[in-house]
């Protein structure tokens, strides 16, 4: 039957207390005698969730791909045992899961943290881990078959803060995961032996004064004089919304792993996206997170409104601007069709240079971004020109002839020549 509980938790990060509002959705309890060890517990399913105070339970965030210490607690002596670390799987849940101690325990703890060691873990801006734990009573046939829906608040942390650590966590682990997937879709058809994924942390603080999100090669000092010594992406907190958070991750994580395949790439600065930049590497480096940015947002199907963004602008079409490599790269990505076939004169995509097969949209938009980003890793381009050459030369070997006048054509659109340089200086 279904039961409403209050329960007082302790937060690792915080000090005190948090009121932790759970509802919790479970069979009746067994009347048969205990029959389990009191040294096991088999976690059947358990799916723990986050929402914000006073708002509907259906806006609950379940915390996905995020890591949980699992403990048992023994009631009488108050001695606690560790049990396993776990992963959550892609809708928050731990399914099928036998654990057992070396003692008695009747009670069970499970700490969550914001991420997990693959992907990287929601912090605070003085490196600390956002966790939040709950402890539960085991029943008596020592199985978890439930789902809770929690508010958490503490006197450092509101509930609306946690509830939008829960977003985040969501949001990036749906970046990774959909990265993931396209190098996976893509490996048949180019060498992704080096397009790998590593972790990085996500500063998302309220203490940042950071004016927008960034990311930070060499680590990040804290309002106080201490240092993160490692790579590290802020999320500035005014990221609140799933369209804003899925925009400040999928660009900052674009930066991060054009960087960290190829370290010479350009550090400097620009004065907007559409501006004049001397230096074509920050051409590149920006206008592939913003790319990267669309490409998550609205994928092969949504995106096509921002494919005319080039020519039909005088100060992008044929300069070194973001926005006229962010163009040339929607051209390279994706292929006009359908209502969309009279939009620009683009008859490429990476698809026809690597695949030449018939697969779904859904697959295709996989498989062209897995292509796009194998690019960009096998090619150490430093600059749009460098990243186009890569491509050219595959297309200069292609048994189709007409597959390198295309991708001259679909550049030409954005103002760049056929050997990938902008028309216009200046």
């Amino acid at each position: 039957m279904k039961t409403m509980k209050k329960v007082l938790i302790g937060l690792g990060i915080v000090c005190g207390v948090a009121l932790l509002l759970v509802v919790q959705l479970q069979p009746k309890r067994a009347t048969a005698p205990q029959s389990a060890a009191s040294n096991t517990l088999t976690i059947k399913h358990y799916r723990f969730s986050i929402k914000d105070s006073g708002a509907d339970y259906e806006t609950a965030i379940p915390l996905a791909n995020a890591r949980v210490n699992i403990y048992g607690i023994n009631r009488t002596t108050g001695k606690r045992v560790f049990l396993k670390t776990t992963t959550t799987n892609a809708t928050g849940a731990i399914n099928h899961l036998k654990l057992k101690a070396d003692r008695r325990f009747d009670q069970v703890k499970l700490t969550y943290f914001f991420g997990n060691g693959t992907r990287g873990y929601a912090i605070t801006l003085k490196d600390a881990r956002y966790q939040v734990s709950h402890t539960l009573t085991i029943p008596k046939n020592r199985t978890l078959n439930s789902q809770r829906i929690a508010v958490y608040q503490t006197p450092a942390i509101s509930a609306a803060m946690y509830y939008r650590l829960a977003r985040l966590n969501k949001t990036y682990a749906d970046v990774y995961r959909n990265q993931a997937a396209a190098i996976r879709a893509a490996s048949p058809y180019i060498d992704t032996h080096r397009a790998t994924l590593k972790p990085i942390d996500l500063i998302y603080d309220s203490t940042l004064t950071d004016s927008q999100s960034s990311f930070h090669s060499r680590g990040k000092q804290d309002n106080d004089g201490g240092v993160i010594r490692r790579s590290v992406i802020c999320i500035n907190t005014s990221n609140q919304t799933p369209e804003t958070m899925n925009s400040a991750v999928s660009h900052e994580w674009a930066h991060w792993n054009m960087w960290r395949v190829n370290h010479r790439l350009a550090a400097g600065s620009y004065a907007s996206h559409s501006a004049y930049n001397t230096d074509p590497g920050v051409s590149y480096k920006e206008g592939w997170a913003i790319f990267q940015r669309y490409r998550y947002m609205f994928g092969l199907t949504r995106g096509f409104p921002y494919d005319t963004i080039v020519q039909k602008n005088p100060a992008l079409y044929g300069k070194s601007t973001n926005n006229t490599v962010w163009g040339a790269l929607n051209d390279l990505f994706d292929i006009n069709y359908g209502q969309y076939a009279a939009l620009e004169d683009d008859p490429f995509d990476v698809y026809q240079l690597f695949v030449h097969g018939d697969d779904s949209l859904a697959n295709k938009e996989l498989i062209n971004e897995g292509l796009m980003y194998a690019t960009l890793v096998n090619s150490r381009a430093t600059n749009f020109k460098e990243f186009y050459q890569y491509l050219a030369a595959y297309a200069d070997k292609s048994k189709d002839k007409s597959i390198k006048g295309k991708l001259v054509r679909a550049m030409a659109v954005n103002g760049i020549d056929k050997n990938g340089d902008f028309m216009v200086k200046g």
